[in-house]
């Protein structure tokens, strides 16, 4: 049962790791998160 426990606490940290490296991916090497339209990425700039 401690077992199952300690893989459930492992799965968790893991899945919460890969989803700051994707937002960590997606912020720093991608324009995802860029506003689409040009004038207010001209005034946010």
């Amino acid at each position: 049962m401690q077992q199952r426990a300690i893989m459930c606490v492992l799965c968790s940290a893991a899945i919460v790791c890969l989803l700051g490296v994707a937002h960590w991916v997606l912020t720093f090497y991608s324009d995802k998160f860029q506003p689409r339209d040009q004038s207010l990425l001209l005034h946010l700039q």
